[in-house]
Order: C-alpha cells, then sequence, then structure tokens
C-alpha cells in the first residue's frame, strides 16, 4: 500500500502588485489617486497635454490652438486621436501641414506614441489663467537670510531661481 504524501499548507496570498514589502504605494497610484479630481476622465497623458501645451507645442501654435481631448486608441502601440480646437480657418490650414510635425513634437515629449492623428475643430479657445499673484514682500530678516543660503551659488540662473523659491516659501502664510 502506498504511503500518503502529507499535504503542505497552502502558500499565503501573494501582495497586491501595487504594494511594495513595507507598505507604500506605486508613484503611479499617488499621482492617479491626486490628479484625477483635476483630469477626471482624461488620464494623465491628456492632462499633461492639456496643462503643458505650450511648452509642447511651442508658444506660437498654443496662442492659437488648445487641445480638447485625447481618444483612446483601437489597438496597443497605435496613438490615440488628439482633437484640437482652433481660432480660425487659416490657423486650421496651417496647422494641416503641420500635423506631422506636431504628432511627432507630442510623441518626442512623451517618450512613447501618444498620439496618433490630430483632429482639428473650429470653436473659441478658453480663456488663458490669470497670473499667479506675487508673493508678499518679504522681511529684511527674512531677505537676509536667503541672501545667506544663496552666496554660496556661482551659478546665475540657478541662484535667481532658488532666491524665487525662497521669497515665496518665506511669503506662504
Amino acid at each position: 500500500m502506498p504511503k500518503s504524501v502529507p499535504e503542505t499548507p497552502p502558500l499565503p496570498a501573494a501582495p497586491r502588485a501595487s504594494r511594495s514589502w513595507s507598505g507604500f504605494g506605486a508613484l503611479a497610484e499617488t499621482v492617479a489617486a491626486l490628479t484625477a479630481p483635476m483630469l477626471g476622465r482624461r488620464g494623465l497623458v491628456a492632462g499633461r497635454l492639456m496643462i503643458e501645451w505650450p511648452l509642447i507645442v511651442g508658444e506660437r501654435i498654443a496662442a492659437r490652438t488648445a487641445p480638447d481631448q485625447l481618444s483612446r486608441p483601437a489597438r496597443a502601440g497605435d496613438g490615440g486621436t488628439l482633437q484640437v480646437r482652433v481660432a480660425s480657418g487659416a490657423v486650421a490650414l496651417e496647422l494641416q501641414h503641420e500635423a506631422p510635425q506636431l504628432v511627432e513634437r507630442i510623441n518626442s515629449y512623451f517618450g512613447f506614441r501618444a498620439v496618433g492623428r490630430l483632429r482639428l475643430v473650429h470653436g473659441p479657445l478658453p480663456e488663458p489663467a490669470p497670473p499667479p499673484p506675487p508673493p508678499p514682500p518679504l522681511s529684511a530678516e527674512a531677505a537676509a537670510r536667503i541672501d545667506a543660503v544663496l552666496a554660496g551659488i556661482e551659478d546665475p540662473r540657478l541662484k535667481q531661481v532658488l532666491a524665487g523659491l525662497g521669497r515665496r516659501l518665506h511669503g506662504r502664510p
């Protein structure tokens, strides 16, 4: 009579792939949770298109156009269709000729084929967002502290950016 093999206990359930052993979640989950109220169903790429449009296509084109929506591609690997609102027929004609370069610029910005083609739609452009208010004036003590921290930095551009950051941080309520 053959000996029976004792049953081995089942393995514990594997943790969710999005959580690491330390309990921290994946960055994509956190970003998605934070941006969901602002972007709705648009998704991260479409949201970045809306926000960073002038950086992606340039100020000249961004002043006369606005991205409306990005449809999902029918097959994986294909880019979606980006609907772009244009202010006039002349702008639409110009963009038709520049469409391949714009699609390439958008895809190189994201590092993958996010957009496969453009669809141009005539319509009014949204009003630009108002500029942020200037920071409140600093006290002499805070200005001296910022200058002391930045004294060792040689790069003038870096120094200017860090000084602006310091002014904003000290000016917060």
